[in-house]
């Protein structure tokens, strides 16, 4: 997903579930010379489905980051489509 004016850092997580994973503290560690304040890290985690696989993506970015014209919001990473599917299958 190409997300225009922001850029980000990404991790991939080859497991089934997060037990023992720190996403925050994966971002923070990896953009932690960029960021002085943690205040403005932005942390999504979103599962996906690669090769049958579940697995896990972790994305980062920050208010102020190389060429990122705006600060962003989870919701700005997240496709109104898929919030539309996620809410009509969960009941």
């Amino acid at each position: 997903m190409v997300v225009p004016h922001i850029a980000f850092w990404g991790t991939r997580i080859r497991e089934a579930d997060l037990a023992g994973v720190q996403p925050f503290r994966l971002a923070a560690e990896a953009l932690g010379d960029k960021v002085e304040d943690l205040k403005k890290l932005t942390v999504v985690v979103g599962g996906v489905k690669i090769s049958d696989e579940n697995e896990f993506l972790i994305l980062a970015t920050y208010a102020g980051a190389p060429h990122s014209w705006w600060p962003v919001e989870a919701e700005n990473i997240i496709s109104k489509r898929c919030l539309a599917r996620t809410s009509s299958s969960v009941k």
